[in-house]
């Protein structure tokens, strides 16, 4: 004969395992049933490096303008996406120190209330935070990669990411898939610093 207790804890165990097991179930199903996200555009409607002046003169900045096209709708078709963390990236390589590098430009959490707002058509996106490098970097930067990266918070499992949108090389040839220059297809041209000054 078992105890109350010793039968309370037996059942508690069995519970516990019933509920856990269900749970790797919905996380490893929802992995398999994510619906899939045409790839959107991100138009560099402005681009240029500048100069820091004054206590900022030993940094440079990268400052944009960006159009973002992307239709994140279909992620919330799955029941358990609770929210989405997007943001627009910049990501790059330095010739000099070898190393990969990013930066969030400009982020967003969108909610399963307004599933509307994943549908985003922003124009003139303006940076919310600022890229800058040490006085020279730009110099050992020659392309970037800009895409809108999101990852999708699940009401049970784990955080998964995918990508939205990206920004085209405007130079590369669709026809004869090559470009005009030594860059591919994502590659986009970082230019050089012009006079002038950011900061104060």
């Amino acid at each position: 004969m078992f105890s109350a207790w010793q039968r309370l804890q037996n059942t508690s165990s069995w519970a516990l395992s019933v509920c856990l097991t269900l749970l790797a179930v919905i996380s490893v199903s929802s992995w398999y049933v994510l619906p899939t996200v045409p790839l959107g555009s991100i138009g560099l409607k402005s681009f240029q490096v500048v100069p820091g002046s004054g206590s900022q003169s030993n940094l440079e900045y990268a400052l944009m303008r960006l159009d973002v096209q992307s239709d994140l709708t279909p992620l919330f078709a799955n029941w358990n996406t609770k929210q989405l963390y997007v943001s627009v990236v910049a990501d790059w390589n330095s010739t000099v120190e070898g190393t990969q590098s990013s930066v969030v430009l400009w982020d967003r959490i969108i909610t399963r209330k307004r599933p509307e707002a994943a549908k985003l058509r922003i124009e003139g996106l303006k940076a919310k935070n600022v890229w800058k490098v040490r006085r020279g970097g730009f110099k050992t930067i020659p392309s970037c990669h800009l895409s809108l990266k999101y990852d999708i918070m699940p009401y049970v499992g784990i955080v998964t990411p995918g990508i939205g949108a990206r920004a085209r090389n405007p130079t590369w040839n669709v026809t004869t898939e090559t470009a005009t220059n030594s860059f591919g297809e994502w590659d986009i041209a970082v230019p050089g610093v012009k006079s002038g000054g950011v900061g104060s």
